[in-house]
């Protein structure tokens, strides 16, 4: 993970002082209390036991997230944005990178002007296949690379996604614009050009010639069929019903 820190301390730093010792089920239940406090609005109280959790447990990552949203809710950014990459890179290093992306995206809502967040984020999404988060995430550090001066950095940033996504033609377009050429890993991977569709005989049938012989063969009961009632059979448009229902499903629902 790229994320800013306070040298080899780490955000929060490390104590020199042994941890108080305290047990699990002493951590779990104040956790408890700790998010009822939270539900209930009392911030501070529950930040308060956040912070006892936190000094006899320092890696317990969900708590980090917690006091990272009451932080950001009452307007302290900074700590927001402190406990927000401090839970990234533990989730992270417990092989959890889907929750890694969920602190790391709530740190860019914080603070989006980060661009080394934008890399760690695009990064670990290019880790999971997720291509348009990664994308989004080294198009936006490009863009903050390139304001500070420094185009190769975000040449060679685009150039590793292109690594991973050969075919990803916006990143390509992105990177041409910057002067830079993609890999040539990437270039040997690019999807290839279809080949041209074989052309077909002229088989010399008139467009409505096999529907006229479906409409006949309809027509034409089959042996033994024809004193059977058609009471509470008459034939209904059923296609054009399901399409109308699909038609009104489609305007009347939304999409994750």
């Amino acid at each position: 993970m790229r994320l800013e820190d306070d040298g080899d301390t780490g955000f929060f730093g490390r104590s020199a002082l042994p941890l108080p010792q305290v047990s699990m089920d002493d951590l779990q239940e104040k956790q408890a209390r700790a998010r009822a406090l939270e539900e209930a609005g009392n911030a501070d109280a529950a930040l308060g036991l956040y912070r006892e959790i936190l000094a006899a447990e320092p890696e317990r990552a969900p708590v980090y997230l917690h006091t990272a949203a009451l932080h950001e809710a009452s307007g302290a950014r900074d700590e927001a944005s402190a406990a927000y990459a401090r839970a990234a890179d533990l989730f992270v290093a417990a092989g959890l990178n889907h929750l890694g992306l969920v602190a790391l995206r709530r740190l860019l809502r914080v603070d989006p002007e980060r661009a080394e967040t934008h890399r760690s984020f695009a990064e670990l999404s290019a880790g999971q296949g997720f291509i348009l988060d990664a994308r989004q995430g080294f198009l936006q550090f490009a863009e903050r690379a390139v304001a500070a001066g420094q185009t190769d950095v975000a040449i060679e940033a685009l150039r590793s996604h292109l690594e991973r996504f050969p075919a990803d033609s916006v990143v390509r377009e992105r990177l041409a614009d910057l002067g830079g050429e993609p890999p040539a890993e990437a270039e040997a991977e690019r999807e290839p050009a279809r080949p041209a569709e074989p052309e077909l005989p002229d088989l010399e049938i008139e467009p409505t010639s096999l529907v006229e012989q479906e409409e006949e063969a309809a027509a034409t009961p089959a042996p033994g069929m024809e004193a059977l009632p058609l009471e509470g059979f008459e034939p209904t448009r059923a296609g054009a019903e399901e399409e109308a229902a699909e038609d009104e499903d489609e305007d009347g629902t939304g999409a994750e």
